[in-house]
């Protein structure tokens, strides 16, 4: 818990946070793979996360951001304006949850 207090602490100075989860319960979900596009879909992030956060301080545009988790893929996209603090959650489906209905 005190890393999450830490993270949300250092949230401001980031433009964008995200979190991987799981889709019925909320559970925090490591070692997902995140790729951020550019709007010229040129890549700007692709790692793999240690843990359910990211956060990234990204330039104002448009961002397409994939997610893949245990053969699952959440994909999404946001703005950046400046000033921004925007929040994405990847959601994924745990082999023991109903699948998306």
């Amino acid at each position: 818990q005190s890393e999450q207090l830490a993270l949300q602490a250092e949230r401001p100075a980031y433009s964008l946070w995200m979190v991987t989860a799981a889709r019925r319960t909320g559970a925090y979900l490591a070692d997902a793979r995140v790729s951020i596009r550019d709007d010229r879909r040129q890549v700007v992030f692709d790692a793999s996360l240690d843990g359910p956060w990211l956060l990234i301080d990204l330039a104002p545009g448009r961002y397409e951001i994939e997610t893949r988790w245990q053969g699952q893929v959440a994909r999404s996209t946001t703005t950046i304006h400046a000033g921004d603090h925007r929040q994405v959650v990847a959601y994924f489906v745990l082999a023991d949850e109903p699948g998306p209905g």
